[in-house]
């Protein structure tokens, strides 16, 4: 018999090592196969000493994630909420131990992983799989609290909703509700802002500007707790990220900025007319130069969304909203930023500052 002795529990984020270890009484055994669907051969693994194997789930199965990289692929819809893959996925697999004359075979192993990463001091939050990929503001994955900047895109993601289950949405600010349908088990988008309209201006479920507590339920069963924070009237630079929870965060920096082009010279090339003193120009011309722009924002920040922009400076997707109005239709684009994160945890309100890394300037060249 195979007896697995450490396994992995939960929605397991695929950035982490995700061991497994097993063992088998089948005598005078010589080594083992672990089948996975996806892949034409299976791994093979040997035993310590004690008789015991160990895999790391954690390459095989990161792979299946990475196709659209990290960045935001899903079409926004007419609606306000949707079903979306490339988040969330299953993996099944069958362990096989051998030895010189015969085999024995563990079937029916499916784990679950998602596209997220946590850190040593972080634990999975097994208890609701309607959590929102985001920072739990009571570490629990059930409190959530957001920032939302009125007329810039907005959403927030759920993290795995079964097919035919509906989602309900109260304000208990105003007792208004309301309902979506998941049309597949995968992550569940809700959209807030979509930029030219939203929630409020369309009457759907209208956001005061306070901090809103909007309670979800998933079948009638409450799954979560989020207080939205509307803010209005606002203008500035508009980040999105991918977060460490594989969901994205947002943030409006302030739109007094400073603006800074810096510029290098790739190469030069002798221009010799044959001039003497008195009518010679430059012994050599430039042949291009590299430019390259960027903004030195911040922000002043209290200690929850202090919070969600820590994934910001070690995210490997960052955009910028390409409007600084609110109501304005634009584009996102990607940018880098360069910066270090601090903040005194004493303080209630901090200030963050850091440089946005605009993509290379197009100049001309020879």
């Amino acid at each position: 018999m195979i007896t697995i002795t450490q396994d992995i529990n939960g929605i397991y984020p695929v950035y982490n090592d995700s061991y497994i270890k097993f063992e088998s009484t089948l005598s005078a055994q010589t080594y083992a196969e672990i089948t996975v669907p996806e892949y034409t051969n299976a791994f093979k693994v040997y035993p310590d000493l004690d008789g015991e194997y160990l895999f790391n789930l954690k390459e095989i199965v990161k792979a299946k994630f990475n196709s659209n990289g990290f960045a935001d692929t899903i079409s926004q819809p007419t609606g306000w909420g949707k079903s979306f893959t490339g988040t969330y996925d299953t993996q099944d697999l069958s362990i096989k131990v051998y030895n010189n004359a015969t085999s024995e075979t563990l079937t029916g192993t499916t784990y679950e992983f998602f596209k997220s990463v946590k850190q040593i001091d972080e634990e999975i939050y097994t208890g609701n799989t309607a959590q929102i990929l985001n920072v739990s503001s009571n570490d629990n994955g059930i409190d959530y609290a957001l920032t939302y900047f009125e007329g810039y895109p907005f959403s927030f993601d759920l993290q795995r909703i079964t097919s035919g289950e509906v989602i309900n949405i109260k304000n208990l600010n105003t007792t208004d509700d309301v309902t979506m349908t998941a049309t597949s088990t995968d992550s569940f988008k809700v959209y807030v802002d979509k930029g030219s309209s939203n929630w409020t201006t369309t009457s759907y479920l209208p956001i005061m500007d306070i901090v809103n507590r909007l309670e979800i339920k998933v079948d009638g069963v409450f799954k979560t707790n989020l207080r939205l924070r509307r803010v209005e009237n606002c203008n500035g630079l508009y980040l999105k990220w991918f977060n460490n929870d594989g969901g994205y965060s947002y943030y409006l920096f302030e739109e007094f900025y400073t603006d800074r082009i810096s510029r290098r010279v790739l190469n030069t090339i002798a221009n010799n007319s044959f001039n003497n003193v008195g009518s010679l120009q430059s012994p050599t011309k430039v042949t291009g130069v590299e430019g390259t722009q960027s903004y030195n924002v911040k922000a002043v920040v209290d200690a929850n969304d202090r919070k969600i922009l820590e994934s910001l400076y070690t995210s490997p997707s960052v955009q910028l909203y390409s409007k600084q109005e609110a109501y304005q239709v634009g584009t996102w684009f990607d940018v880098q930023i360069s910066g270090n994160y601090s903040a005194a945890t004493k303080k209630n309100k901090n200030e963050v500052r850091f440089s946005i890394i605009l993509p290379e300037l197009i100049t001309p060249r020879l």
